[in-house]
C-alpha cells in the first residue's frame, strides 16, 4: 500500500502543472494522436509516473502518480467517434483541475464523481512500479465506425511500432467486434486479454489493473483531418479470412461467370432510410435494362444485411430481428430477379444477402461498379474500392447541393448522389433532422433513366465518379 504524504501548497501546484503539460504535450503533434505519442515514448511524464488504469464500465482513467505519491487520473472519454479524446485530470485533493471542455461532458463527470469516491481503495491498489502498455481496442455494432475510428487508429499503432521494433499487447472489452477477437485481423498484438481478466474488483463498480491501457481510436475529438480508410485498412480486409470458416464461394461463382460488367446494387427493406419496395424493384429493372443495352454479359449483385461476429437471427436490427431483414430482403431480390429475367434476360442476378460481413468485403474486389443507399450499405462496398464507380441514393436532405458523398479513404474520387429532381422526401426537406433517417422515393423516370445510363457508359473510365458529377452536378 502506498502512503499518500502530506505535501505544500507549492509542490502540489508544481505536479499539476506537469501533468497538465504533459496532456498538452500527448496532444501538441498534429500528424499523431496522443495515443501515438504516449505509445512512442517520445514524450516521458517529467517527475511522474504511470502506474496502471482504473477503469468504470467502458471509461477508463490512466494514473499517474508524482514524486510526492499523490495519484492524479487522467480520465478518457469512451466514444470511439470522438477518438477516445482526454477529458479531465483531477486528483483527490484538488479535484478536477485540468478539463477539455470539448471532451467532457455529464457522463464524464459522473465517473470522475465516482472515482473520488473511491480515491481511497485506489490510492491503496497501486504502488510505484511503472506500468506497461496495452493497446485497448474498442468495438461498437456499426461496423463503419470500428473501421474508421478504430482500426485506422490500430493501423497506424501497428505501423509505429514496426518502424521502431517494438511489440503491441492487446486488451479488450465484452463488446461488439464486428469480425471477432481483433487479434484474429491484427495479429500483431499477439491476442487480446478481456479487461476483466487483467483487473481487479475494488468495489461500486470499479476496476483497476496494473497495465496502462490506451484505447486506440481517431474521431471528431481526437485528431479527425487523421481519420481515414486507408489502403492498409483495406488490404487486411480483402485478405481476413475467419480461422475455421468456410465461405459461400460466391466470389468465385461471380468470377467464373466472365462477366462484361458486374454492378454490386444494395437491398434494404426495414431500415429508416430505405425506398418502398415496389420502387427498389424498377429501379433495378431500369438498372438491368441499361445494362443489356451496353453489354453482352451484365451482371447484378444483390447485397443486404451482412452477419457481424456475434449475430444471430433473433438479434435486433433496427427494430426487428435480423432473421426478419434477411427473409424481405431475400424476397427483394428474387422479385427483381424473376423481374430482370423477364425484360433482360442476358442480365445474370446473384444474391450475396445475409452472408458474413468479411466475405462482402471478399465480394467487393469481384465488382466493376455499385448503386447502393447512403450509409453503411455504401461503407463496405465503397470505402473497401475507391477506385469503383459508384451512385448512392437517399433522402434529399442527404444530398444538399453537393452532389458527392461523405468519403473518409484516402483514395478515389467519392460516389455521386442521384440528383435532387429524381427523389422525393416522405419528410419534409427540412435542417431539423441532420441525419435525414426517413424513407423517400426514386422518381422512375426518363432523368432517372437518363441517369443511369450516363453511370453505366462511365463504368471503365478514368475517374469516373468525377466525370458522372460534372455532367450532373457542375453547372
Amino acid at each position: 500500500m502506498a502512503e499518500t504524504p502530506e505535501v505544500d501548497g507549492r509542490t502540489a501546484a508544481s505536479s499539476r502543472a506537469r501533468v497538465a503539460g504533459f496532456v498538452r504535450m500527448l496532444q501538441a503533434d498534429p500528424a499523431r494522436t496522443w495515443q501515438e505519442t504516449l505509445l512512442s515514448g517520445d514524450v516521458r511524464p517529467r517527475g511522474l509516473t504511470i502506474v496502471g488504469t482504473v477503469v468504470r464500465g467502458r471509461v477508463i482513467s490512466l494514473v499517474l502518480r508524482d514524486a510526492t505519491g499523490v495519484l492524479h487520473l487522467v480520465t478518457i472519454h469512451d466514444n470511439i467517434a470522438m477518438g477516445c479524446p482526454i477529458a479531465s485530470v483531477f486528483t483527490r485533493d484538488v479535484g478536477t483541475y485540468w478539463r477539455d471542455d470539448a471532451a467532457g461532458d455529464a457522463r464524464m463527470d459522473e465517473h470522475v464523481g465516482a472515482l473520488e469516491a473511491a480515491m481511497h481503495s485506489i490510492d491503496s491498489f497501486f504502488d510505484d512500479t511503472p506500468a506497461d502498455y496495452r493497446v485497448l481496442v474498442r468495438g461498437n455494432a456499426n461496423f463503419a465506425h470500428v473501421a474508421l475510428s478504430v482500426m485506422s487508429a490500430l493501423e497506424r499503432a501497428v505501423d509505429q511500432a514496426r518502424a521502431e521494433g517494438a511489440v503491441l499487447r492487446g486488451a479488450r472489452f465484452v463488446e461488439r467486434h464486428p469480425l471477432g477477437d481483433p487479434s484474429d485481423l491484427y495479429p500483431e498484438l499477439g491476442g487480446t486479454t478481456l479487461v476483466a481478466e487483467l483487473s481487479e474488483d475494488l468495489g461500486a463498480g470499479i476496476r483497476a489493473t496494473r497495465d496502462a491501457l490506451v484505447p486506440l481510436a481517431l474521431g471528431v475529438a481526437n485528431k479527425k483531418p487523421l481519420m481515414s480508410i486507408t489502403d492498409g485498412v483495406r488490404r487486411r480486409l480483402h485478405a481476413f479470412v475467419p480461422r475455421g470458416t468456410v465461405g459461400s464461394g460466391l466470389p468465385a461463382a461471380v468470377r467464373a461467370g466472365e462477366h462484361d460488367v458486374v454492378v454490386w446494387v444494395s437491398l434494404r427493406g426495414l431500415g429508416r432510410r430505405a425506398v418502398p419496395a415496389i420502387e427498389m424493384v424498377d429501379l433495378v429493372e431500369m438498372l438491368a435494362r441499361v445494362l443489356a443495352e451496353r453489354a453482352e454479359r451484365p451482371a447484378i449483385l444483390f447485397d443486404g444485411l451482412s452477419f457481424q461476429c456475434g449475430d444471430l437471427p433473433d438479434t435486433d436490427m433496427a427494430g426487428f430481428p435480423i432473421a426478419r431483414h434477411v427473409q424481405l430482403e431475400t424476397l427483394l431480390a428474387e422479385i427483381a430477379a424473376d423481374r430482370i429475367a423477364a425484360v433482360a434476360p442476358a442480365c445474370t442476378t446473384y444474391t450475396a444477402v445475409g452472408l458474413a460481413l468479411w466475405e462482402s468485403f471478399q465480394l467487393a474486389r469481384v465488382v466493376d461498379a455499385y448503386l447502393v443507399h447512403d450509409g453503411t450499405t455504401q461503407h463496405k462496398i465503397g470505402w473497401m474500392r475507391p477506385d469503383l464507380p459508384g451512385v448512392v441514393h437517399g433522402p434529399r436532405q442527404r444530398n444538399v447541393g453537393q452532389g458527392f458523398i461523405w468519403h473518409p479513404v484516402d483514395s478515389g474520387t467519392p460516389a455521386v448522389y442521384v440528383p435532387r429532381d429524381c427523389v422525393v422526401d416522405h419528410k419534409p426537406d427540412t435542417t431539423s433532422v441532420p441525419h435525414a433517417n426517413y424513407g423517400y422515393s426514386l422518381v422512375a423516370g426518363t432523368g432517372l433513366e437518363e441517369f443511369l445510363g450516363a453511370f453505366v457508359d462511365v463504368i471503365g473510365h478514368d475517374d469516373a465518379n468525377r466525370e458522372l458529377y460534372e455532367r450532373f452536378y457542375s453547372a
